[in-house]
């Protein structure tokens, strides 16, 4: 009775084992029915910037079929590359054997590169990945000169401007050079082939004809391909030239000055003469900058009649009183009744003010305004103002010539009211920007020692009992005799001023004829003969001249159109002698009388100031 249960137990573990055997079968074949994948596709491929530094963007490829292509920037190093990719789940990536890193693995891309793709089961796929640089369409000459290494003849070395913008370039050599084989050094975009008349040229070893344009083609690896002619002209010093400054300055003890000569509206002549500071011995150059005092005055006329030419002013409009352009900005009411008809022509032509603004040094009965001593603290407008106050005008306006800083100025106001900008500013934007010269040098000045600008002149006054280079505020004289510039800027300028038609005028005609005619009404002793709007017009029997004189203490500037010629005169002094003026005049006639082609700088020379 007690063996029944033990058979029940035996069966039931028989039962329990054969299942766990069912079981095991069932889960080998369930395992043998789920083979290892196959798939071994190259799904993406590419190159980051965070992965190649060189690259500016991120480059994705195009995988078709067994082939994948990119395109990268010209100038791209595919030498060592690193591709971000992606493959098939567990699949597996080689290059020539090398397991492959995304993102990490480095290759050679210069060719053809063969990825392999393993899938789990073993199974391959090969990829062909073949990368396209773009070809570069750079095709610029980025650096051009002549260095004494490369050249025995050359004193010192010349390096060419070169521009975006430009592909014309006229080169001055030094004296002495041998134009006529020179070894040009320089650099071109990259990967681009330099030749000249089709053959390739070697930086710092071809040897070229200068003294003739030479034209260099610069091929970019596409094809394109830019062009830049160079000329040289070698710096001539001419005799008549030479000798006639060197005379002068030693007759008037003068330390330095600077000289430009246009002709036909070119520039053949422009040079530095002497030092622009005795005490450190620094030599004036062209790019030396000095006060011009009242060659300022057709400066501020040009300024005035371009507002004319733009319709936003008469000549012949009032400046002063109820209606007038300036009001009753200056000065205490009422104003005398001459003082309410002055005109903006009258302003330029020095026949406003009469006898009350005159221009005259017996002090204390009269003196210039603005050297007045006991307003040198004054500001500008104070100087003015106490002028209409202390000086009132009681001589009707256009009826007589007399000389003055104080109308000039009042111009200038003008042009500061009208324009609604300050003076100076007006000039650089209307007159100078337009003509490529910067507001560094071409700008108001300034009065002491320790506010002089870059590259300018020390100014030098031997004589006692004269005011000083630098006791007075040059700020103040703004539209009167406060710019200061270099003798190329100034001679360029009076190039788009002097009614000639080989450059375009800044101003119309009609007004340039407004500028040059004089003044019909009387003119005292120690008037300006011939003065008309900015400019005195003389005639000595060698034809009209069209000039203006500056000077103030350390200072003489001359500004001369004669014929085909134009003068521009800057000294660092002013001589007391009585002729001082008038040498500088007859400098200039005496140069006109000699000078002839030969020898002259090639081109316009106002190429190598004005880039």
């Amino acid at each position: 009775m007690f063996h029944r249960p033990r058979r029940r137990c035996f069966l039931s573990c028989m039962k329990f084992s054969q299942l766990l055997l069912f079981l095991s079968l069932l889960a080998l074949s369930c395992k043998k029915s789920d083979p290892q994948s196959g798939q071994k596709a190259l799904l993406t491929f590419g190159f980051t910037k965070v992965a190649n530094p060189s690259l500016s963007a991120d480059v994705s490829g195009l995988i078709s079929g067994q082939q994948v292509t990119l395109m990268l920037p010209a100038g791209t190093n595919a030498s060592a590359l690193k591709a971000t990719f992606s493959s098939s789940p567990l699949s597996s990536v080689a290059v020539n054997g090398v397991r492959q890193e995304s993102g990490v693995t480095p290759n050679d891309f210069t060719r053809p590169v063969a990825y392999r793709v393993t899938a789990e089961d073993g199974t391959t796929a090969d990829y062909t990945v073949t990368l396209t640089v773009t070809k570069s369409n750079a095709r610029e000459l980025l650096s051009l000169q002549f260095l004494k290494t490369a050249n025995s003849s050359l004193t010192d070395d010349v390096t060419v401007p070169l521009t975006a913008s430009k592909t014309s370039y006229l080169v001055t050599l030094p004296t002495g050079a041998a134009p006529a084989a020179l070894k040009a050094t320089f650099t071109a975009s990259p990967g681009a082939t330099v030749t000249v008349n089709g053959a390739a040229q070697t930086s710092g070893a071809t040897v070229l004809d200068f003294s003739k344009p030479v034209t260099y083609r610069v091929t970019a690896e596409n094809g394109e391909f830019k062009e830049y002619t160079v000329e040289s002209s070698v710096q001539v010093d001419l005799p008549t030239v030479e000798n006639a400054v060197k005379a002068f300055m030693s007759k008037y003890n003068v330390p330095g000055m600077s000289v430009a000569i246009t002709k036909d509206e070119r520039l053949v002549y422009a040079k530095g003469y002497g030092l622009a500071d005795k005490a450190s011995g620094t030599p004036v150059t062209t790019g030396s900058l000095f006060r011009i005092a009242s060659v300022s005055k057709p400066i501020t006329a040009l300024a005035v009649l371009k507002l004319v030419d733009e319709g936003k002013l008469s000549l012949d409009q009032k400046v002063f009183g109820a209606g007038g352009i300036l009001g009753t900005t200056y000065g205490k009411q009422p104003y005398t009744p001459q003082l309410e008809q002055i005109t903006v022509r009258q302003l330029l032509d020095h026949t406003a003010g009469g006898d009350a603004w005159n221009h005259l040094w017996n002090y204390p009965t009269r003196i210039d305004p603005f050297y007045q001593p006991e307003w040198r603290g004054y500001t500008q407008a104070q100087v003015l103002s106490a002028t209409i106050d202390t000086r009132p005008v009681t001589q009707t306006p256009g009826t007589k010539n007399v000389y003055s800083n104080v109308s000039s100025n009042f111009a200038g106001r003008v042009v500061e009211k009208v324009a609604g900008m300050s003076y100076e500013k007006y000039v650089q934007e209307a007159l100078l920007k337009p003509l490529g010269i910067s507001a560094s040098t071409m700008r108001i000045g300034g009065s002491t020692l320790a506010e002089r600008f870059p590259n300018e002149v020390v100014y030098h006054n031997p004589y006692a009992g004269y005011d000083q280079p630098y006791d007075f505020s040059v700020p103040r004289f703004d539209a009167h005799g406060g710019w200061i510039t270099t003798a190329p800027n100034l001679a360029r300028l009076l190039t788009h001023a002097d009614g000639a038609t080989a450059k375009a005028d800044l101003i119309s005609a009609k007004s340039w004829a407004d500028m040059v005619t004089p003044t019909k009404v009387s003119i005292p002793a120690g008037g300006y003969a011939g003065y008309g709007l900015g400019w005195s017009a003389s005639n000595n029997g060698t034809g009209v001249a069209y000039w203006h004189a500056g000077g103030m203490a350390g200072t003489a500037s001359y500004w001369l159109k004669i014929g085909t010629y134009t003068f521009t005169i800057l000294i660092n002094t002013r001589s007391a002698a009585a002729d001082f003026y008038g040498a500088i005049d007859q400098l200039c006639y005496q140069m006109t009388a000699n000078l002839t082609l030969t020898g002259y700088m090639k081109g316009d020379q106002f190429e190598v100031f004005y880039k």
